[in-house]
């Protein structure tokens, strides 16, 4: 029905030139409804993807080592940690657990003290023992002879791995609460663990005569400072503050404790 614009009295169809009401001009082609729209079928969206989390690293060959087998994965560990740590630690899972880690560190770094032992047994025999007389007195001249002898090499090689297992665990707890102090500590202890632990590898170097044990002790520090700058996700320059600052510490602590002694033997004589 029609309508007029003006007064909205309803008009004849088809309707006049004007209103009869209100006398208004009427133009049919306002009124006329627009032609209907085609409905669109609605095209059903797609389900929102979700979320997926990064996939975790690769991992290492230890990690592996059930399928790899015992041996190719302890010599395929060592090699990459030396020939690629940066790449070695972005692929380690930083929670995968201490207890293998510990068993690697304590197995390379028992093969490098071994080796020291051997080739210092060698050099004794070659140009006799060699013990300092600081004045301790006979007891402690024969304890050291006594170590320097064959039944003292047989006990460090049996008591070596109790104590460089101590040591891999003492020296990663230092290096984490160094950590914590420098605000760096972004994992938990488990990573800073485990990356010491494998830092290890570089106990190898002991089997190199002379000077192998001195490198594989510097070695092993460089490996350390790359895995916390990895794992931890920070510069190296605040990992290698963290791994120097209890060594500093250290240090500190014994040239105290020598000043001391020395002070003591001063006034003794005096």
């Amino acid at each position: 029905m029609l309508l007029c614009p003006r007064c909205r009295e309803p008009l004849a169809d088809p309707p006049e030139s004007f209103c009869p009401r209100c006398g208004a001009s009427i133009d049919a082609s306002r009124d006329v409804p627009p032609p209907p729209v085609p409905e669109v079928a609605a095209v059903p969206l797609p389900p929102p993807a979700e979320a997926t989390e990064a996939p975790p690293p690769p991992g290492i060959p230890w990690d592996e080592r059930e399928r790899l087998g015992f041996t190719t994965a302890l010599v395929d560990t060592t090699v990459q940690v030396l020939r690629a740590p940066g790449d070695f630690y972005r692929r380690m899972r930083p929670s995968g657990g201490v207890g293998g880690a510990l068993a690697y560190a304590v197995i390379v770094a028992y093969v490098g003290f071994v080796a020291t032992v051997l080739y210092d047994w060698i050099f004794q025999s070659v140009v006799g023992a060699q013990a300092p007389d600081l004045g301790l007195g006979p007891e402690f001249e024969r304890a050291s002879a006594m170590l320097q002898g064959g039944g003292g090499r047989v006990l460090q090689l049996v008591v070596a791995p109790f104590g460089l297992a101590a040591a891999v665990v003492i020296g990663a707890a230092l290096d984490h609460v160094a950590l914590m102090l420098l605000s760096g500590a972004r994992r938990g202890f488990d990573s800073t663990f485990r990356v010491c632990a494998f830092a290890r590898a570089a106990n190898v170097i002991a089997l190199v005569p002379l000077c192998g044990s001195v490198v594989a002790a510097v070695w092993v520090v460089v490996l350390t400072i790359i895995g916390l700058s990895a794992v931890h996700g920070i510069s190296w320059q605040k990992a290698t503050a963290a791994v120097l600052l209890p060594l500093v510490l250290f240090c500190c602590c014994c040239l105290g404790g020598i000043g001391v002694l020395a002070g003591l033997v001063a006034a003794s004589v005096r």
